[in-house]
């Protein structure tokens, strides 16, 4: 096992649709698309989630958001460098439709490959009930009552052959830690379909929301623009981490990366508004350490 400092779980639940956004990208199938990591996946990029946290802070009033997040550009006479490092948010599962139960979260051997590493640089234990399924090649449900006929699912408009496999609740319930509670204080009751990794982006893909705006002319109605949005859906679950450094001298009642975890921990908002289209509700994201 390997660690980077002194580390902390972190996971966001989606409670509205999630716009983190890149900005406009000509020739895209959409015009605003979300974040994305390196293979492809809807992600949250670390200065998004920096950011959110931070805008939280101040609001609040918070006095010490500069000496541990470290100052903003033009803020004081030196800059402060932060003494906690965030990591992107990478996916954990993400609701999908279904033609029988409504929706259920799919996932895929890559974020368990994704989210144990994750866990073994925070110094956590890794899943070992994931890392039977690292070469899965048929795809496995957790429940049976979304079968349409025989082993046959409808997600996403795909059909997709699924064995039943009741170990699969224990491994979403370890792979949601303390999310899953959040999720049941809200009504949802999770079921799992992992897939292969073969059919997992176009499934994630499908997954995905598409908005599509219009600005009018206030006088005349006359459209000016027309253009389209990318959302993550209600409900999905990314996983994250923080990093805390030792301070250089004392600051803030700090001295060491224990005080400052501590400090972010129990200061730390239980919900972030992150990303675009904050004032149509967009962006509202639960936060639970883990």
């Amino acid at each position: 096992m390997y660690k980077l400092g002194i580390g902390k779980l972190m996971y966001l639940v989606a409670l509205t649709p999630i716009h983190a956004g890149v900005g406009r990208i000509e020739g895209a199938y959409v015009d605003l698309p979300v974040q994305r990591d390196e293979f492809g996946f809807p992600s949250i990029w670390a200065t998004s989630l920096k950011g959110a946290f931070k805008s939280n802070l101040y609001a609040r009033g918070i006095k010490w958001v500069s000496e541990v997040l470290g100052s903003e550009p033009g803020e004081g006479a030196e800059t402060r460098p932060s003494l906690v490092s965030f990591l992107d948010a990478r996916l954990l599962v993400i609701p999908a439709k279904s033609l029988e139960g409504i929706w259920l979260y799919i996932s895929s051997p890559h974020t368990l490959r994704i989210i144990n590493s994750l866990r073994e640089a925070l110094g956590y234990e890794p899943l070992h009930e994931a890392e039977s399924y690292y070469d899965l090649k048929e795809a496995r449900v957790s429940s049976d009552e979304f079968y349409v006929t025989g082993r046959k699912l409808v997600v996403n408009e795909i059909d997709v052959e699924a064995d039943y496999d009741k170990g699969l609740s224990e491994l979403l319930g370890k792979l949601l830690g303390p999310s899953l509670e959040e999720l049941k204080k809200i009504g949802v009751k999770p079921s799992l379909l992992l897939v292969p990794d073969r059919l997992a982006p176009d499934l994630v893909k499908k997954s995905l929301l598409i908005q599509y705006r219009v600005c009018l002319e206030r006088d005349t109605k006359r459209v000016k623009n027309l253009w389209s949005e990318e959302y993550v859906p209600q409900f999905t679950v990314f996983a994250s981490g923080v990093l805390f450094k030792e301070p250089l001298e004392k600051t803030a009642g700090l001295s060491s990366a224990e005080d400052v975890k501590n400090k972010l921990v129990k200061e730390s908002p239980s919900a972030i508004q992150l990303g675009g289209k904050e004032t149509v509700g967009k962006g509202i994201m639960r936060v639970v350490w883990g």
